[in-house]
């Protein structure tokens, strides 16, 4: 026996009774799908769900169609109040999220400005203290040739 042939009689000829494997439907050896249309008849022979179409009585209309999209004999799709209300309820959630959204925006905007106003205030720390130090090092290198740093720094402060 090949390596081949023993491998394939490992293979599940079908994974679970009733459902073809890939191998099956890629060879045609797949069975038509159930029919579970007279799953949902009542004792007579009528539908449970007569608007839905489900078990065989399409078209006579019901309470269901109030509810659900339908579609008449024309093509015409026509939206049902559960639909209609499933919308509302989407456009609804996006409007308040929407606003959760802007709510957080203005918060993250403000701690950026406090972040910008620290960090331009120590820059501006570092920024004087260096120059008020090159003017102390220039008076003591030459007391005379330089003006003080407290005039220095009235000139020249950020």
């Amino acid at each position: 026996m090949s390596l081949h042939a023993a491998l394939e009689s490992f293979r599940p000829k079908t994974m679970v009774p009733g459902i073809p494997t890939p191998q099956d439907v890629v060879s045609g050896l797949a069975q038509p799908a159930p029919d579970f249309s007279g799953f949902l008849q009542t004792g007579d022979g009528s539908s449970l769900f007569p608007s839905t179409g489900i078990g065989g009585d399409q078209g006579k209309g019901g309470w269901l169609d109030n509810l659900f999209s339908t579609t008449d004999n024309s093509g015409n799709t026509q939206q049902g109040s559960l639909t209609q209300g499933i919308g509302a309820l989407s456009s609804l959630a996006g409007a308040w999220a929407g606003f959760e959204k802007m709510g957080v925006a203005k918060d993250q905007l403000a701690f950026n400005k406090d972040v910008f106003n620290k960090n331009y205030a120590a820059q501006q720390q570092t920024v004087n203290t260096n120059l008020e130090d090159r003017q102390m090092r220039r008076n003591s290198a030459s007391p005379t040739a330089s003006i003080p740093v407290d005039q220095y720094m009235q000139n020249n402060r950020v």
